[in-house]
């Protein structure tokens, strides 16, 4: 029952410390002459992203036949038994459990 609020309680905790946390002035960073300028002027996005030239992509497909290959290698190496024939004999036999545990 108490696991259930173990979240809600370290997620209020970590709400709590970040309250306690100081936070620099930031208000006395800004000079005068910046408090006095004007807003920015809003531009439309369409103007701004009209303005942006077009680039292509060329890939490179040079080595991609090598890689292909490398992968396929890759591919046909995990494909194996993973486990020896030793091992998996091991397995299914099972686990003797001693008589003063039975």
């Amino acid at each position: 029952m108490i696991v259930r609020h173990v979240p809600l309680t370290l997620f209020t905790l970590c709400l709590m410390t970040a309250g306690c946390a100081t936070f620099p002035e930031l208000d006395a960073t800004i000079t005068d002459a910046d408090r006095a300028a004007p807003f920015p002027r809003l531009t439309n996005l369409d103007v701004l992203l009209s303005s942006i030239p077009e680039k292509t992509v060329v890939a490179d497909t040079s080595n991609i036949s090598g890689r292909i290959a490398a992968l396929n290698a890759r591919a046909n190496r995990m494909r194996g038994p993973v486990l020896t024939q030793a091992e998996r004999q091991r397995l299914t036999r099972g686990v003797a459990v001693p008589t003063a545990i039975r």
